[in-house]
């Protein structure tokens, strides 16, 4: 499930209209855990994972740089390419999936020693948190 805690998820809860239409209560985890548990499920594990470098945005980066502080400098004005923006410099998955970023996996896989941070940091920082049931009681 999302990972509530996460900045990202914070930051998409504030600026993403679209979350309105969603039932953000189910991604409590008393919520899960209560449902899987009245359902004769045993909670086995539970963690954070997908902890990037990047922060879990789920909207364009520009439209996030006009609502952050100082943002707006790092965004092209009125069409004018004279300093490429940054926000238009960062890999996207897009261009991966395009075949425009082929180099893209290997270096996103760099940062793959992440997901082995202290719990601390995966908590604010990783955009899934993950729950594994196991059926029974004992």
């Amino acid at each position: 499930v999302p990972n509530e805690d996460g900045i990202g998820f914070r930051l998409r809860k504030k600026y993403a209209t679209h979350l309105r239409f969603l039932r953000l209560k189910n991604i409590h985890p008393h919520v899960i855990k209560g449902l899987f548990g009245s359902n004769g499920f045993r909670l086995e594990e539970e963690g954070f994972c997908d902890v990037p470098l990047w922060p879990d945005i789920a909207m364009k980066k520009e439209d996030l740089l006009a609502h952050i502080p100082l943002g707006k400098f790092f965004i092209k004005r009125n069409g004018n390419s004279k300093g490429q923006s940054v926000a238009n410099k960062l890999p996207t998955i897009l261009d991966y999936y395009g075949g425009k970023s082929p180099e893209l996996e290997k270096s996103v896989l760099r940062w793959r020693v992440l997901e082995g941070a202290p719990y601390w940091l995966k908590k604010i920082w990783g955009h899934h948190r993950y729950f594994i049931f196991v059926r029974g009681s004992g």
